[in-house]
């Protein structure tokens, strides 16, 4: 074999090593396209289940109630998600006394009835206005200073509010 033979030779395998090289290249990238689509719909379809769920409501509608209703039988409605309508009224402080809330809500029919109201958010609420307490009836005791320092007291129930409207 020749030099120009051996030249052509060499000349023809590296066009062939670079055309399969090209068609290579050419698959790799569609099979990357198509890697690229697939993983893009499942974080789509991945997405789209996570704000479904983020919208769906995260527990049971509450209960509309008054809370004269509450106070005749607090204990079954513990740990019950309730929405009741009343007027915001600020809770007294005694040194001596911490209660396990920091309002009162006060029955709009009979004034005498109120249940205490634990808010938990930044904004304080208006004390004389009307509000709509949507949140979960829960328990704990009033503390009280003795000499021994601070002991449970008195049972009291309370309204673990969500939202007030």
């Amino acid at each position: 074999m020749g030099a120009t033979a051996l030249v052509k030779t060499l000349f023809l395998t590296e066009n062939y090593l670079i055309a399969r090289f090209s068609l290579l290249s050419l698959d790799s990238v569609l099979l990357s396209a198509k890697k690229i689509a697939v993983m893009a719909l499942v974080f789509a379809t991945m997405a789209m289940v996570l704000i479904m769920v983020g919208f769906r409501p995260s527990g049971p509608s509450p209960i509309k109630t008054t809370i004269s209703e509450i106070l005749a039988n607090p204990s079954s409605w513990e740990n019950k998600m309730v929405q009741v309508e009343g007027i915001i009224d600020g809770v007294v402080t005694i040194p001596e006394i911490k209660l396990p809330f920091n309002y009162w809500l006060i029955d709009k029919t009979s004034e005498a009835d109120r249940i205490g109201v634990l808010w938990k958010e930044k904004e304080t609420l208006r004390v004389g206005e009307t509000a709509l307490v949507t949140g979960i009836v829960k328990s704990n005791y009033e503390k009280k200073l003795t000499s021994e320092g601070w002991v449970n007291s008195t049972l009291v129930y309370y309204i673990e509010a969500q939202a007030v409207g």
